[in-house]
């Protein structure tokens, strides 16, 4: 897996776009109009534990994208491709239909964006296509992560699952009502699971139960099964650390019953990460699994975060 950063390769790529087209985004504040900073799912398809985190990135990047100026708009939205990447059709279906498409879009200046498809590593991030080249798939591109910034040029080799053309870019900033009200609107969806059929996920309190469901599955490799234990909580807690960051700097705009919502999220936040940051090194996942209790231990913590969770989804239903 490249380095660390890589569950926000699409929040890097849309920092790119603004810093191209000569304004900022903050960092915190992409990351809750994108939904993510308090985005916990689970794949419905096989996936290692340390792949979660990259699932349903653009669930809300349509809407995101209008707070900072930009019209997104999906060429190859997430149902189309669903189950269909293995099979020789889909990429007959992709050269005839899409190619066109993004060809069109590169030679009119408008960036696209593509999830998976990238070689080796790289394959489930996201990353920018920015032209036509003669080797793999006919387009070449980048995909920045890591922190330090570590920009990877590539060579689209497969079709990508999902696409989508910026058409434009006005740099703007939402006002910080509405983009409060976005996030509060975009957390609550993620924690009742509304976007989880369109991308093949589930999140909230049920991605918490998938989580608990795959530790007590019989395993052969310890050691890939840790490494993906503590790669998803690292990315939940930091996610959920944004998220934190985000509302404690917005909390005071909120006026009324909706402050039950929040105060419930700031909970939800705090609880979280401190149900998980002991799992989010490696060393102290072996540690628990090697003990007799390891595992009871880990699934308390996962019941912790489940539990919080639930509360807030009541909250939001009170409010």
């Amino acid at each position: 897996m490249p380095s660390s950063g890589w569950d926000r390769s699409l929040a890097n790529a849309i920092e790119a776009l603004a810093l191209h087209a000569g304004f900022s985004i903050d960092r915190d504040d992409l990351l809750a109009g994108l939904g993510l900073s308090m985005m916990v799912c689970a794949p419905s398809e096989e996936a290692p534990l340390e792949d979660w985190p990259l699932y349903a990135r653009d669930a809300f990047l349509v809407e995101a994208g209008q707070l900072f100026g930009m019209m997104i708009r999906d060429v190859h939205p997430p149902e189309a491709a669903r189950g269909l990447s293995g099979f020789a059709e889909f990429g007959q279906h992709f050269d005839a239909s899409y190619k066109p498409l993004i060809r069109n879009a590169l030679d009119n200046g408008q960036p696209v964006l593509a999830w998976r498809g990238w070689p080796g590593s790289w394959e489930k991030l996201w990353g920018e296509i920015r032209g036509p080249c003669e080797a793999g798939l006919g387009f070449h591109g980048t995909i920045i992560t890591g922190e330090p910034r570590c920009e990877a040029s590539l060579v689209l080799d497969r079709p990508p699952v999902q696409v989508y053309v910026v058409e434009t870019i006005t740099p703007c900033a939402p006002t910080p009502v509405v983009l409060l009200d976005t996030a509060l609107s975009h957390a609550q969806r993620v924690l009742e699971n509304v976007i989880g059929q369109r991308f093949g996920v589930v999140t909230g309190p049920k991605a918490f139960e998938a989580w608990a469901a795959k530790l007590k599955e019989p395993r052969t490799d310890d050691t890939a099964f840790v490494r993906g234990m503590a790669a998803l909580a690292r990315g939940i807690v930091e996610g959920h650390r944004s998220a934190e960051r985000f509302f404690e700097q917005h909390r005071s705009l909120e006026t009324g019953r909706a402050c039950a919502a929040v105060e419930a999220l700031m909970e939800t936040f705090r609880q979280v990460v401190a149900s998980l940051t002991d799992l989010c090194n490696e060393t102290g996942v072996a540690e628990r699994l090697r003990r007799h209790d390891g595992i009871a231990e880990i699934d308390a913590r996962l019941a912790e975060a489940r539990e919080v969770t639930t509360r807030a989804i009541r909250a939001f239903h009170a409010a």
